[in-house]
């Protein structure tokens, strides 16, 4: 039995490995790749079928091509074989569309360009499950949200200006007359003066907001985010949890703690709430876990 391995790629993508593999055994070929969900390698489809051996050529761990057709983990595409062009591992385009994997976008791929401030088409970010990012071509942008599945959502921007249109991240994104919260037009910020990213706090010339959501009692010239947190901030009279004052708290002496918990001279908050009655003891655990439910919070009033 004769085996020949065509290529093996190992790309280290957010903190794990990707593997994938078209291989020739006795005359066929056939492509294995990782599954991450179970752990395991699999055959997406066993041997690639119809593909003219003699011509097959892979171009990257997800896509090969043959004479006829191109293939995205061993399956064939209708993504055309003489014009494609891999823009970033499993995102490619053709002569008519962008593809991520083997789905068709809506955007156009002349002039396709992902619109993000720190990012430019040669440094590209990987895009993956889980993934949301904005792109545009020269008459439309969309935002595009990839799910846990692999499927897609694309949200088109209602009349936004391409050619002056910007995103700090995934989630805002802003041109001169419009901010765009995951693709939805948010119509009482004023989008000239709008500084933010969405995650933390931000300004526009008349308020200040936690990510898009106002915060009413803020006093503007005085109010800052206090430095190393993205939920916790303060003005001449109130201290806030995100876009909520902070009843009672010692503006002097207050400061966050680690994730959702901070504290002052007189005791412990978490979130927007006084624990009353509650020592450090009862919440160091609560503070280093990486998820917790509220109810369990010693001292905190849950809401439903």
């Amino acid at each position: 039995m004769y085996t020949k391995k065509i290529i093996i790629v190992l790309y280290s993508i957010l903190s794990f490995s990707l593997m994938a593999d078209y291989y020739v055994k006795d005359q066929k070929i056939y492509y294995e790749g990782y599954d991450h969900k179970n752990g395991k390698f699999i055959n997406y489809d066993d041997e690639v079928k119809n593909i003219d051996l003699d011509s097959f050529e892979q171009l990257n761990p997800f896509y090969a091509r043959d004479n006829n057709t191109v293939y995205f983990r061993g399956k064939e595409t209708d993504i055309d074989r003489n014009s494609i062009k891999i823009i970033r591992l499993n995102l490619v385009k053709d002569k008519n569309f962008v593809y991520y994997g083997d789905k068709k976008l809506k955007v156009s791929p002349k002039n396709f360009l992902f619109v993000n401030r720190k990012v430019s088409n040669e440094s590209i970010p990987t895009i993956h499950a889980g993934s949301i990012f904005y792109v545009k071509d020269s008459q439309n942008a969309y935002h595009v949200e990839v799910d846990k599945d692999g499927n897609i959502k694309e949200t088109k921007l209602d009349n936004a200006d391409v050619g002056k249109l910007l995103s700090w991240n995934g989630i805002l994104a802003k041109d001169e007359k419009s901010v765009y919260r995951y693709g939805e037009k948010i119509d009482y910020i004023d989008a000239v003066s709008f500084n933010g990213d969405g995650i933390g706090y931000g300004k526009d010339k008349n308020n200040w907001y936690y990510g898009v959501t106002k915060i009413k009692n803020a006093d503007y010239k005085s109010f800052k985010e206090i430095k190393g947190s993205l939920t916790f901030a303060k003005d001449k009279y109130n201290v806030f949890y995100k876009e909520k004052i902070i009843e009672g708290a010692d503006k002097k002496t207050f400061e966050p703690m680690e994730g959702k918990f901070s504290k002052d001279k007189f005791g412990f908050f978490y979130k927007e709430q006084r624990l009353e009655g509650v020592s450090y003891e009862d919440i160091k655990d609560l503070m280093k876990a990486s998820r917790i439910d509220d109810k369990k919070v010693p001292g905190y009033k849950y809401k439903e």
